[in-house]
């Protein structure tokens, strides 16, 4: 349960004065308040806690099984309050205290949110409370010594309405986007701040290359780069843009047939509570197994005492059938001496065994980026020495270890003739896989003067696919040069581009079969006496002359 909302209305009529006050009660028993980060575990550490009203951090707080086992238990540390946008006249604390044992709260405010101070107040009852002034934006509580352990099982806020606090005056927003490198499919959300404004528009340049939503988050559509453009309506807090912000998004193309998978806390075990033990995990693309304590955070965390990763943990993969690991990020605020070893394997590798195996590589905090060369079964990751590492994120790019490289249709020929006034060329692509984009530059009554081919981005003609035959057919009617490339329409992969020498000479049709010789190298013709290239031809009848001897063919 998120919140329990207790709203008690008490209408006093005294001399005219009307008074309307409100309760809000944050619950926090029964460990099933939602906004929680991260989930409670038996370790000390901090979490925060996210109502509509306010958000509550623990700066050292733990889930206990002993005597105060319903609720998050504190020995030192605060337990802050930040109030979201509410005035609060009144503030509790419910406290439950270890059995008999007491321990002294304490009370301090703040004007900003940040820097508090001490109002005297302390209690070393179950109830610490106080009155509170509506300039007042946080409360902190702290305790006075280390012993002893204490309880927080609800807080109640109390807004009487009294003097609504008065709108401040708009101000610039200022986000701080930087250029953003993403692969194709994959996706980033844009950091906006902890305050934003109500209508922001991205506009992104070129959306077959990447999109962003009205919430900030940029989707990889295929490679290249665009422009995104944000702009933003004024509202209440903040001023309307006057110029456009932009940033860069450059999307990497995936080697074919190779997929992402980003382990998070969504595809992981609930492990909360144990010490050192190994857990398995099956995913799409590979199986893994974790050694770990407490490790039920956001992203995959290795916990040894507070959220920290020792030496004797790890984690290892191993790829299924068809796939193999060709990339690994890992992502980290861990300390600048501290690197994790990187292990590679065809043959059976295990967590017990990462000490004993032969180190592949080193990802550092400077480089968390690492390629791997060559199709292993196995990836092994852990820590190179027994020191602190928080929050571990790992992110891998599995490929495909059975898909064929790509065969890019062709014309097969460097040159083409033809006499007619139009002839055309034909490319074969029996499953019609790809897309044919040509140019053709004439000679320009010069047939010696060929132009060079152009590059692929000038190329705006499309071949016409001829679904009988299986054939893309490219028309052409004067000397010059072809320029063409395939694109493989399920990848967006583009051949490389390729060029045919196209002549049409001043020969027309066949006025007779001459005798010149018994033998000699056969000639092909069309029905209408056009010579063709027979390897290349389409269905239909043709005329085969060699020496003196003219037959009819059937090409099928």
């Amino acid at each position: 349960m998120k919140k329990s909302l207790l709203f008690m209305a008490f209408l006093f009529i005294l001399g005219g004065l009307c008074v309307n006050a409100a309760e809000t009660t944050l619950n926090f028993t029964g460990w099933n308040f939602e906004g929680a980060e991260p989930a409670w575990g038996n370790s000390y550490s901090s979490h925060t806690a996210t109502f509509d009203e306010a958000t509550v951090t623990f700066s050292k707080a733990a889930k206990q099984t002993g005597t105060v086992k319903d609720c998050p238990v504190m020995k030192t540390g605060t337990i802050t309050v930040v109030f979201n946008d509410v005035t609060v006249s009144h503030v509790k604390f419910n406290l439950k205290q270890w059995g008999t044992k007491t321990k002294t709260a304490k009370l301090a405010t703040s004007v900003d949110g940040t820097n508090f101070s001490d109002t005297g107040i302390s209690s070393s009852s179950f109830v610490l409370e106080s009155d509170l002034s509506s300039d007042i934006k946080a409360v902190q509580v702290s305790f006075t010594e280390a012993k002893n352990q204490v309880g927080l099982s609800s807080i109640v806020l109390t807004d009487d309405n009294s003097e609504p606090t008065p709108p401040a005056e708009p101000v610039a927003y200022e986000p701080n986007f930087a250029d953003v490198e993403l692969w194709e499919g994959e996706t980033a959300a844009l950091n906006l701040g902890n305050k934003y404004p109500t209508d922001i528009i991205f506009v992104s340049e070129n959306e077959s290359v990447a999109t962003v939503s009205d919430e900030g988050v940029i989707t990889a559509v295929g490679a290249g780069e665009t422009t995104v453009s944000v702009t933003w309506d004024a509202d209440e807090n903040f001023l309307a843009s006057t110029d456009p912000v932009t940033f860069k998004v450059v999307v990497k193309a995936l080697p074919e047939g190779s997929q992402f998978e980003s382990i998070t806390g969504a595809n992981f075990a609930d492990i909360s509570g144990n010490t050192y033990a190994s857990y398995f995990v099956s995913t799409d693309f590979a199986d893994y197994t974790v050694i770990t304590t407490d490790a039920n955070l956001p992203n995959i965390t290795w916990n040894r005492g507070n959220k920290n990763v020792g030496k004797n943990s790890g984690i290892v993969f191993k790829a299924k059938d068809g796939y193999y690991p060709i990339w690994v990020t890992v992502e980290s605020n861990w300390n600048n001496s501290q690197d994790m070893n990187l292990y590679l394997s065809n043959d059976e590798l295990t967590l017990a065994g990462l000490g004993a195996a032969t180190t592949a590589g080193v990802i550092t905090k400077e480089a968390s980026t690492y390629v791997i060369n060559g199709e292993y079964k196995y990836i092994g990751i852990c820590p190179s020495a027994d020191k602190q590492i928080q929050l571990i994120k790992l992110t891998i790019l599995w490929g495909k270890a059975d898909v064929p490289a790509i065969e890019f249709p062709s014309f097969g020929e460097a040159e083409h003739s033809f006499t007619t006034e139009s002839s055309e060329i034909r490319i074969a692509d029996a499953d019609h896989a790809f897309d044919i984009f040509y140019l053709h530059t004439p000679a320009q009554g010069n047939p010696e003067a060929y132009a060079e081919g152009e590059t692929a981005d000038s190329f705006d003609n499309k071949a016409e696919f001829d679904e009988a035959n299986c054939q893309h057919v490219i028309p052409v009617s004067e000397s010059g040069t072809l320029s063409y490339y395939a694109v493989h329409t399920a990848t967006g992969t583009q051949g490389a581009t390729q060029t045919v020498k196209v002549t049409k000479t001043a020969t027309t049709a066949i006025d007779a079969i001459g005798t010149d010789a018994a033998e000699g190298e056969a000639e092909y013709f069309d029905i209408r006496g056009v010579k063709v290239n027979i390897d290349n031809a389409a269905p239909g009848l043709y005329i085969r002359r060699q020496g003196v001897t003219a037959t009819k063919v059937i090409v099928k």
